[in-house]
């Protein structure tokens, strides 16, 4: 049986859960989310997706980071990359 190749774009989003990223909403003007800015995913801990058996892989490089960070008040955060 022969081995065929294949490539992809995705858009990832994940989702989990960190009590050390927990807050009093009342110190956040009442807001039980927080938005990080454009490189505030590098200040917290993220999980590190791998596919098994990969030839190669990358993300899109554009002048901006396609990354959006939400972190809720009871410290669940929401990680979207592109």
């Amino acid at each position: 049986m022969a081995m065929q190749d294949f490539s992809l774009s995705m858009y990832l989003r994940q989702q989990w859960n960190d009590s050390r990223l927990a807050f009093d909403p009342q110190r956040n003007n009442n807001s039980s989310k927080l938005k990080l800015g454009d490189e505030g995913w590098k200040r917290i801990w993220v999980p590190d997706v791998f596919f098994c058996n990969e030839k190669t892989a990358s993300f899109h490089h554009v002048t901006t980071p396609n990354r959006l960070v939400f972190i809720h008040d009871n410290g669940r955060v929401w990680y979207v990359t592109k």
